[in-house]
Order: structure tokens, then sequence, then C-alpha cells
């Protein structure tokens, strides 16, 4: 949710002042409880698909509102056999996307700008969820988080 609307914002200006967090919680929130009704797996709005949309070319809403018409429609014409017609796509292609995503996710603007300080605590965090778990990362995250707060902040007294 956060990291949709901070990009929406980022990329679209004032042109995106109905993208809101309570919005997108809203939305997120429906659609999960339609899609648990029938059998669907959670969902969310992806600031990864907004990233990848956005870096080749897509500016408007018409390209999700394409690409959700077409899994819908292939989705009830095809069945069972629409993921057949999905495992045509080349995984490298796939794979590809995704690092695009990844890529730009982060190495967002607040990251260019971070402190040192901080850039060791997401070095730390990142390294964290690779050997461990993302839980874990999540906590050592905020226990560095609260640390770092506290140093800088006690440096800044002094």
């Amino acid at each position: 949710v956060v990291a949709n609307a901070d990009l929406s914002q980022e990329y679209f200006g004032h042109l995106s002042h109905r993208v809101t967090y309570r919005g997108l919680t809203l939305s997120m929130g429906l659609a999960n409880i339609a899609c648990s009704a029938l059998g669907g797996m959670p969902l969310c709005h992806g600031a990864g698909g907004l990233v990848v949309q956005h870096r080749f070319g897509a500016r408007t809403g018409l390209a999700p509102a394409i690409f959700g018409a077409a899994c819908l429609v292939s989705g009830l014409l095809l069945g069972e056999q629409a993921l057949a017609l999905l495992s045509l796509l080349p995984m490298a292609a796939i794979g590809a996307l995704l690092l695009v995503a990844g890529l730009n996710l982060a190495i967002s603007k607040p990251l260019r700008h971070a402190s040192p300080y901080r850039l060791v605590v997401i070095g730390v965090i990142g390294i964290s969820c690779l050997l461990m778990n993302v839980v874990m990362g999540l906590l050592i995250g905020i226990l560095l988080e609260w640390l770092r707060v506290r140093l800088v902040a006690g440096d800044a007294q002094a």
C-alpha cells in the first residue's frame, strides 16, 4: 500500500491524487474478500507491477486494464487451459521483468538519499532476510533502526 501510493506520487505527481493509502487499502481488502469467497489467492495492487508497467511505457490506466481484461477473458474462456497458455511465456522474460521491478524498487529515491547509517541498516536487513528469513530480517531491522535512532540522536545532541 505504502510503496504503491508513494510510487504513484513519484511517477504521476498531482495526477496521483486519487491513489491514497486509504483507497488502496480499501480496494485490496474488498478484492481479497471477494477472492477468498471464490477460492482465490490473496492479492495486492503491487508496486512491482506499477514499476514495470511505468518503466516499459505505461502512463495511463489502460495498460493494467488491458492486462486484467486479458487475464479475465482467458480464464473465463479457457478455464484451466489458461495455465497452459501462461506456461508458454519464457521464464527468462518473467525473470527479466522481476529483475527490472526489483532493481527499480531497490534503487528508489529514498535509498539514493539515505544516510550511511541507514544504508548499513538496510544492508543488514537484506542479508538477514537472505540468510535467515523475512521475519528475522524484519525483527533485526526494527532493532537496528531503534538503535540507529538512539545513537544518531545521541550524537546530534553531543
